[in-house]
């Protein structure tokens, strides 16, 4: 039996430590943080209306971005609406953007604590 997935990887919030220290994490974090809940929004909208260029753009911005923090779920849920294929039904793209946002509401809160943690300590 796996062992779920944690919502980041600290392993890579150590790395960005490692490069910039508390600057670079705080600074990678506050950028996600601004830019990331109007991907989440974008893909909600393009998985409504069918606009599957639209949902394709936001939704690679958006996995970038997780990867760059470790949101190893938020990534991969992104990723299957990346590469969903022609059978993809209207329904199946608004199912999987509602999952996309609800990892991405679990991604914002850890990344929150974090930063306010960060803020507390320096």
């Amino acid at each position: 039996m796996n062992a779920p997935t944690p919502t980041l990887d600290q392993a890579v919030l150590d790395r960005l430590l490692d490069w910039g220290g508390d600057t670079l994490l705080a600074r990678m974090i506050d950028l996600f943080l601004e830019a990331a809940p109007a991907r989440v929004e974008e893909i909600e909208d393009a998985s409504v209306t069918g606009d599957l260029e639209a949902l394709a753009r936001a939704a690679h911005s958006l996995k970038s971005s997780a990867g760059n923090l470790g949101a190893e779920r938020l990534r991969r849920a992104v990723i299957e609406l990346e590469t969903f294929g022609p059978e993809a039904t209207l329904d199946w793209l608004v199912a999987r953007a509602a999952a996309t946002r609800a990892e991405y509401s679990e991604v914002e809160r850890t990344l929150r604590e974090i930063r306010e943690s960060m803020a507390t300590e320096g």
